[in-house]
Protein backbone atom coordinates (compact mmCIF):
# COMPACT_ATOMS: atom_id res chain seq x y z
CA UNK A 1 0.00 0.00 0.00
CA UNK A 2 1.35 2.65 -0.88
CA UNK A 3 1.74 5.92 2.11
CA UNK A 4 0.99 9.00 0.55
CA UNK A 5 -1.84 8.26 -1.92
CA UNK A 6 -3.19 4.76 -0.42
CA UNK A 7 -2.60 4.64 3.63
CA UNK A 8 -2.35 8.29 4.64
CA UNK A 9 -6.02 8.91 3.29
CA UNK A 10 -7.45 5.26 4.78
CA UNK A 11 -6.28 6.08 7.98
CA UNK A 12 -7.44 9.50 8.49
CA UNK A 13 -11.13 8.69 7.41
CA UNK A 14 -10.42 5.56 10.11
CA UNK A 15 -10.25 2.89 7.36
CA UNK A 16 -7.29 1.26 7.65
CA UNK A 17 -8.84 -1.94 9.55
CA UNK A 18 -9.02 -3.54 13.30
CA UNK A 19 -4.50 -3.25 13.51
CA UNK A 20 -2.29 -1.72 11.33
CA UNK A 21 1.18 -0.22 12.20
CA UNK A 22 2.32 3.65 12.53
CA UNK A 23 4.54 5.59 14.15
CA UNK A 24 4.05 9.06 15.72
CA UNK A 25 6.27 11.34 17.50
CA UNK A 26 9.44 13.07 16.72
CA UNK A 27 10.11 15.90 18.99
CA UNK A 28 12.09 15.78 22.07
CA UNK A 29 12.02 19.34 22.83
CA UNK A 30 8.37 19.33 24.14
CA UNK A 31 6.04 16.83 25.51
CA UNK A 32 3.37 18.68 24.84
CA UNK A 33 4.61 18.82 21.22
CA UNK A 34 4.03 15.31 20.89
CA UNK A 35 1.03 14.87 22.99
CA UNK A 36 -0.91 17.24 20.55
CA UNK A 37 -1.59 14.02 18.63
CA UNK A 38 -4.19 13.56 20.52
CA UNK A 39 -5.36 17.22 21.50
CA UNK A 40 -9.19 16.13 21.02
CA UNK A 41 -11.72 12.77 20.32
CA UNK A 42 -12.26 14.22 16.93
CA UNK A 43 -8.40 15.66 16.56
CA UNK A 44 -7.41 14.40 12.66
CA UNK A 45 -4.31 12.44 14.13
CA UNK A 46 -6.18 10.54 16.71
CA UNK A 47 -6.43 7.88 14.33
CA UNK A 48 -8.03 5.61 17.34
CA UNK A 49 -10.89 7.84 18.10
CA UNK A 50 -9.62 7.95 22.03
CA UNK A 51 -11.94 9.51 24.27
CA UNK A 52 -10.58 9.79 28.03
CA UNK A 53 -12.45 12.54 29.78
CA UNK A 54 -9.16 12.74 32.47
CA UNK A 55 -6.56 12.98 29.68
CA UNK A 56 -8.77 15.86 27.93
CA UNK A 57 -9.09 17.58 30.76
CA UNK A 58 -5.48 18.05 31.82
CA UNK A 59 -5.11 18.74 28.03
CA UNK A 60 -7.53 21.83 28.38
CA UNK A 61 -5.35 22.97 31.87
CA UNK A 62 -2.37 22.97 29.83
CA UNK A 63 -3.41 25.66 27.76
CA UNK A 64 -3.45 28.16 30.97
CA UNK A 65 -0.02 27.07 32.26
CA UNK A 66 2.63 29.26 31.75
CA UNK A 67 5.10 28.10 34.37
CA UNK A 68 7.03 25.27 33.34
CA UNK A 69 6.91 23.03 36.50
CA UNK A 70 3.43 23.29 36.13
CA UNK A 71 3.22 22.10 32.72
CA UNK A 72 5.68 19.07 34.08
CA UNK A 73 3.39 18.14 36.67
CA UNK A 74 0.57 18.09 34.30
CA UNK A 75 2.24 16.11 31.82
CA UNK A 76 3.44 13.93 34.20
CA UNK A 77 -0.32 13.08 34.75
CA UNK A 78 -1.20 13.20 31.31
CA UNK A 79 1.56 10.36 30.92
CA UNK A 80 0.12 8.47 34.00
CA UNK A 81 -3.37 8.47 32.53
CA UNK A 82 -1.85 7.57 28.90
CA UNK A 83 0.25 4.35 30.38
CA UNK A 84 -3.29 3.23 32.74
CA UNK A 85 -5.56 3.67 29.49
CA UNK A 86 -3.34 3.53 26.14
CA UNK A 87 -4.84 4.57 23.01
CA UNK A 88 -2.94 2.13 21.18
CA UNK A 89 -0.83 -0.41 21.66
CA UNK A 90 2.70 0.41 22.47
CA UNK A 91 5.31 -1.65 20.57
CA UNK A 92 8.12 -0.30 19.44
CA UNK A 93 11.18 2.79 20.49
CA UNK A 94 13.41 4.29 18.07
CA UNK A 95 16.67 4.42 19.40
CA UNK A 96 19.51 6.95 17.90
CA UNK A 97 23.19 5.30 17.05
CA UNK A 98 26.00 7.18 16.43
CA UNK A 99 30.11 6.47 15.64
CA UNK A 100 32.52 8.23 17.67
CA UNK A 101 36.43 8.79 16.78
CA UNK A 102 38.30 10.82 19.13
CA UNK A 103 39.38 13.64 16.36
CA UNK A 104 35.51 14.39 15.93
CA UNK A 105 34.55 17.09 18.42
CA UNK A 106 30.77 16.48 18.37
CA UNK A 107 28.43 15.40 20.75
CA UNK A 108 24.55 14.02 19.84
CA UNK A 109 21.85 16.82 19.81
CA UNK A 110 18.50 16.08 22.00
CA UNK A 111 16.21 17.04 18.74
CA UNK A 112 18.50 14.64 17.06
CA UNK A 113 20.42 17.36 14.32
CA UNK A 114 23.99 16.63 13.22
CA UNK A 115 25.47 19.99 12.79
CA UNK A 116 28.99 19.56 11.40
CA UNK A 117 29.68 23.25 10.50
Amino acid sequence: MDWGSEFVPALRLHEVGPLYFVGTGGSTWSAVYDMSDLSAPDAATNYTEWNNQEWFDLWAQLGEVRDAAAEKEITDKMLEVMYNDPPWLFLYFQPDFYGVASDVDWQPRRDEIIDLT
